[in-house]
Parts: C-alpha cells; sequence; structure tokens
C-alpha cells in the first residue's frame, strides 16, 4: 500500500486510501530534518518526520479464558510477549490460569505441539535466573515469557529475520581507550542484531565494578602498577565473561564484551576462554584522536555517570583524565582518521512522487531510495476501510489479529517492511553527516522503532504524529528525542 501523506496506513480511521501511482500522487508526505551537528558529538543525527496520523488503534483481545469465574475475579488485560528462540510475538493476556496461557500461547504459535508439557519462563534481567511462571499474577505488564521446546524442525516456521546463526555463538570484544565510543557502539550493535531476530547482549565490565565494589573508585585504582586495583579489576571481567559465556550457552547468539581490554593479556585470557567454549571471537577496536571529541565525551558522558556523583566536574575532568593516562601507559594506537563533519545533509527520499516533490524544498543532495517506499497494500490499495469489511472481511480480521504479520493479498506485510530496511538500516549507521529522510507512515513506524530500541511487535501501532518533525540524536545509551511542530 502507498499512501498519500493525508492519510495513514490502513490504521482504524474513514479516509480513503488513493492508488499508489505517482501521476495522482498529490504533493506532500511525511519528511524527517535535522539538527546541528554540535549536538551530536558521534556526527550522525537520524530524524522523522510525518505528516499524518488520526489513528485510532484497535487490538483484539485473545479469546477469552473457558474457565468460568466471576467477572470480578478476572483481571484486566495485560499485554505479553511470548518467545520460541528467535520469535517473538505479541498477546494480551486476560486469563487466571497457567491452563488459560497455554491457551493463548497456542494460539499465536499454532505450529507448536500440543500435547507437550510448556513451561513459561521469566528471566531476570540482572542476574539471567529462569523463574517457572507458576501463578500468573506473578506476570508483569509487557512482561516477555520463554518457551524452550525442541520441536520438529519440519514443522518449525522460520521467521523472516532469520541469519542463519543457529548454532554459531558469536563473542564481540570491544578494544579502546575510555570516552572513546565503546558502549555507544557495542550498544548499537546489540540494537541492530537483537532487531534481526538474533539475541545479543551487552555486557559491560563497568557495570560489574559499580555493582561489586562501588562507584566512585579513584584514578589509581585503574593504575596498571597498582596490584590491588589489577587483582579486582580482573576479577570483575571474569565475572562479566562467566556471565556473558552462561548466557550464551542459554539461548544467546552473541555476547558483546564491553570494556578497554587494552593489553595482550586482557584479550588473550577472553580468547582462550571463549575457543574452549566453542565460540568465535570477534575484536572492535573504537579509536578516536580527536581532542574535542574526546573532551566532549567526557564532559557529557562521564561526568554523568555513578563515577562521578557529587564530585566537583572539574575535579572530575581530571580524574578521568589521569584514568584514561593509566590506560596509555599500556597500549596506544596513533594512527587515526579524524573524518570532521563539513556542514553536508544528507538527504533520503522514497521513490513515490510526493516524496520527491516534498524534498524538493531542501537545498541539500537527495538520493531516492526504493526502500524508503510505502507499504504495498496489493489488491488493497485505493480501497477504503469499509470496502475492505464489506468485500474482505476475512482479510480485515486476519490484519487485526497480527498485524505485524499480517500480509495484503498481492502486497507487503510490516515484516516485508523491515526486511527491506535492513540494508538502508546498514547504511545508515554507517553515515556519519546528519540524515534528512522523507518517507511515508509505515516505514517511518519501522525506521523509529529501530532507532528507538523499541520492541518489534510495537511497530504497527507507533504514533507518527501529523505535521510534526521528530528528531533522533545517538547518544552512548539511546537516541534523544526532540520534537518540532511544523503546524497545527
Amino acid at each position: 500500500m502507498f499512501l498519500d501523506n493525508n492519510h495513514n496506513d490502513h490504521d482504524e480511521s474513514n479516509y480513503s486510501i488513493p492508488k499508489s501511482s505517482p501521476s495522482s500522487s498529490p504533493p506532500g508526505s511525511n519528511i524527517a530534518g535535522s539538527s546541528s551537528p554540535s549536538s551530536n558529538r558521534y556526527g550522525n543525527n537520524f530524524n522523522i518526520n510525518n505528516n499524518n496520523d488520526n489513528n485510532n488503534y484497535n487490538v483484539n483481545s485473545p479469546t477469552p479464558s473457558t474457565t468460568t469465574t466471576s467477572s470480578s475475579s478476572i483481571p484486566n488485560s495485560r499485554e505479553i510477549f511470548f518467545r520460541v528462540k528467535d520469535r517473538v510475538k505479541k498477546a494480551y493476556f486476560k486469563g487466571i490460569s497457567v491452563e488459560d496461557l497455554k491457551f493463548l500461547f497456542l494460539q499465536k504459535f499454532p505450529e507448536f505441539p500440543k500435547d507437550v508439557d510448556i513451561q513459561f519462563l521469566i528471566i531476570d534481567k540482572g542476574t539471567n535466573k529462569e523463574q517457572q511462571v507458576i501463578d500468573v499474577n506473578d506476570i508483569k505488564e509487557h512482561q516477555e515469557l520463554l518457551i524452550r521446546h525442541e520441536y520438529n524442525e519440519d514443522t518449525k516456521k522460520r521467521s523472516q529475520g532469520y541469519t542463519g546463526l543457529d548454532k554459531e555463538k558469536i563473542v564481540l570484544v570491544m578494544v579502546g581507550l575510555p570516552a572513546r565510543g565503546k558502549t555507544y557502539v557495542a550498544r548499537k550493535i546489540c540494537r541492530m542484531l537483537n532487531w534481526m531476530l538474533v539475541p545479543a547482549k551487552v555486557f559491560n565490565v563497568g557495570e560489574y565494578r559499580r555493582l561489586r565494589i562501588g562507584a566512585g573508585q579513584p584514578h589509581d585504582f585503574f593504575d596498571p602498577h597498582n596490584p590491588e586495583g589489577i587483582k579486582a579489576r580482573l576479577h570483575m571481567a571474569v565475572a562479566a565473561l562467566d556471565d556473558m559465556i552462561s548466557w550464551l550457552h542459554n539461548g544467546g547468539r552473541v555476547g558483546i564484551y564491553d570494556a578497554t581490554n587494552s593489553t595482550n593479556e586482557r584479550r588473550q585470557l577472553v580468547e582462550k576462554r571463549c575457543t574452549r567454549e566453542k565460540m568465535t571471537v570477534v575484536y572492535v577496536e573504537s579509536i578516536c584522536n580527536d581532542a574535542s571529541v574526546i573532551e566532549h565525551n567526557i564532559k557529557e558522558t562521564k561526568l554523568l555517570s555513578p563515577d562521578y556523583q557529587g564530585v566537583d566536574p572539574s575535579k572530575a575532568v581530571q580524574d578521568f583524565r589521569d584514568r584514561i593516562n593509566h590506560y596509555l601507559k599500556v597500549e596506544w594506537c596513533s594512527k587515526v582518521r579524524a573524518d570532521g563533519y563539513d556542514g553536508e545533509v544528507v538527504v533520503w527520499t522514497s521513490s513515490l512522487k510526493r516524496a520527491i516533490r516534498t524534498a524538493q524544498y531542501i537545498s541539500q543532495p537527495k538520493v531516492v531510495m526504493r526502500a524508503l517506499d510505502e507499504i504495498d497494500a496489493g489488491v488493497c490499495d485505493g480501497m477504503t476501510y469499509e470496502e475492505i469489511q464489506e468485500k474482505m472481511p476475512d482479510e480485515r480480521a486476519a490484519r487485526d489479529s497480527d498485524k505485524l504479520q499480517y500480509r495484503y493479498p498481492r502486497g507487503e506485510s510490516y515484516e516485508d517492511v523491515i526486511q527491506r530496511l535492513e540494508p538502508l538500516l546498514l547504511e545508515l549507521e554507517r553515515t556519519k553527516s546528519p540524515v534528512l529522510i522523507v518517507s511515508h507512515q509505515a516505514t517511518l513506524r519501522c525506521l523509529y522503532s529501530y532507532l528507538k530500541g523499541r520492541v518489534k511487535e510495537e511497530c504497527p501501532f507507533i504514533n507518527i504524529p501529523l505535521h510534526t518533525l521528530i528528531q533522533l540524536s545517538p547518544k552512548a545509551y539511546g537516541c534523544e528525542e526532540t520534537t518540532f511542530k511544523l503546524a497545527n
């Protein structure tokens, strides 16, 4: 379905959906803007704007529980997520028993054997410990439930995000001095892999140190000539390594070991341990010699960390510089490519005429990308919602029950859109200049979902407001969002 900018992508409204022919599309579309380069120390801003959204979302609840009970004892509907290996599906649970939960699960995964004992597990994100669901009252809103069962390969339906990494375990070992963006890169890689349905997790050694030893360690704790500091940091490094390997052996695919790892001894420790566990090791080094970027990172990110809470800013800056100098004593790369911002803004538009017409008022160079085209509604293109309900009630019901995976006849699903956007997202991550995106409702939802680290199943229901510019600026722990209203 290709949408005019005055209409949405077949969400609950009464608008007529025009044909997608470029010649019949009126001017105007969804547009994304950019901020000044000084707002982003990593050199790229992702900005999304949409000129239309008047949606009223209507997600069908699951079949009610078959257990007879009074209305006063039925809990409110809870949004939950079922995970079976790499596949995740959203559901709304209104039952009162584990049997009700199983009934709902089998509705979402009909290929799953019905004659086996299904155990629902809750994973504690802090400790990675598993807890079996005995009482459904233990299930919280937005809870993810893990289901483990090796059912027959012949009946297993692979997700479209399947990558082939069914058995291989990969460890990405981050390398680099402090304030060089290692954690930023690690979290971006993790977000991309999880988006592609490859289970990935970051294990940050600094977080283990702050949790087990305490924040606020002085710079001499990191001195390579301090035997007590060396011993303590080694214990934290091994603890993070043990947890990562345990997680990989229990369903994980890609573990990201986030630390300086600046000595040969430390890297050999990690590599030998992972090799013994039959895991593939890949080193990812982050190098930066731009003094202004490093200084910006120190002041914006490091001084806000728990290590320097309540410390005078000037003393904190000096202490962190001393910490960096300790790491400099054991390894340093003097050759680095310094790419500065040149004032350019990269403009990407879809190939639809309404997007190109909107972008014509922007003076920067433009690139037309078909991957940014609106979702294809197939035979439903040009039909109103009433017409779809009247002529194709089964299609309307199927879409309402699973909007993420529903594919229009001879058209696309949201998963199809996500799949065709993957190469574009990789290019987006490599782009150092700010990016201005001119696109459409469904594609902007998918891009926004990825950049904000949202659960994939939420993608079709994200609100992209009308006449609004959404600026997304990457930071170390996620994208900072700023909204600009363009019109009433």
